[in-house]
């Protein structure tokens, strides 16, 4: 594989995938976890829109110029053509709206990363550390470890994308966004934080709490009246950071439907979460 900027990548994949021939790259970040990890390798076959379906993954160019690789929660029929609300599985942010004509093909492979651990070893390990996490000297000694090396970081990503990093040398400890994506349907503008991740050696000691504070705090330098965000209803750690910072259950009609119509597809429930900011 070819390493290239994002630009020259954009042009590569049209021009690979007119050509009819299936496109494959190395996946960035942690948007679709777990079905594709960060590093894994996906193959993207060319794809007739009308032969797309709902919890299918495809790539696809955002109204912003972004790849995503993201799946289809919802289909919907313009008077000429198709639309597809595409969505991480890992994210909480809105779906967002993508034309037929920017869906570059289908993912039909994945082949994982070779650095990763096998899934069994990973799990094993996952609730081993889980019950470490859980003893009470555990939080006590990795503050000691880590904390004081521990820099916190805010840069603009993107328009309207403000990412807010936990860093540990060079490597980021844990993140968080905030965003405002005037492109998203109209019920979702406005400020949402999204993404918040903490790596797992660095959980219990605050940093997601303090990456939280941190959006809130730019959200309200930029005149917002409130703060959105979407977490699964099951996941009680993030249910429990969000309400200690401020947030409550909310319901928005609209939003509420396309969380059924999600769950429906997924199996899993989210739920929306707001913040008074002014």
């Amino acid at each position: 594989m070819l390493s290239t900027d994002a630009s020259s990548f954009i042009r590569l994949a049209k021009d690979i995938t007119a050509r009819k021939i299936p496109l494959r790259f190395q996946a960035k970040g942690n948007s679709m976890r777990p079905a594709i990890e960060d590093g894994d390798t996906v193959t993207v076959a060319p794809v007739s829109a009308d032969d797309v379906r709902p919890l299918d993954i495809i790539c696809c160019l955002s109204r912003n110029g972004r790849v995503l690789v993201h799946r289809v929660t919802r289909i919907l029929a313009g008077s000429d053509q198709r639309f597809f609300l595409v969505q991480g599985d890992n994210q909480v942010k809105g779906a967002e709206k993508i034309s037929a004509g920017d869906v570059l093909g289908k993912v039909c492979a994945i082949r994982r990363n070779p650095k990763l651990l096998p899934a069994r070893l990973r799990n094993f390990l996952s609730l081993a550390l889980k019950r470490m996490q859980g003893t009470k000297n555990y939080g006590f000694l990795i503050k000691k470890i880590f904390k004081p090396q521990i820099a916190f970081t805010c840069r603009e990503a993107d328009t309207g994308l403000f990412r807010f990093s936990a860093v540990w040398g060079k490597k980021a400890a844990a993140i968080a966004d905030l965003a405002n994506d005037p492109a998203q349907l109209p019920v979702y503008q406005g400020w949402w934080l999204c993404d918040v991740w903490t790596h797992w050696a660095f959980r219990r000691i605050g940093l997601a709490e303090k990456l939280v504070a941190m959006a809130c705090a730019e959200a309200a330098a930029k005149n917002a009246a409130v703060l959105r965000l979407l977490v699964f209803a099951d996941n009680a750690a993030a249910l429990q950071l969000y309400e200690k910072s401020g947030f409550k259950k909310a319901v928005i009609a609209e939003i509420e439907k396309d969380l059924k119509q999600e769950e429906s597809l997924a199996g899993r429930r989210r739920i929306l979460m707001m913040k008074q900011i002014a």
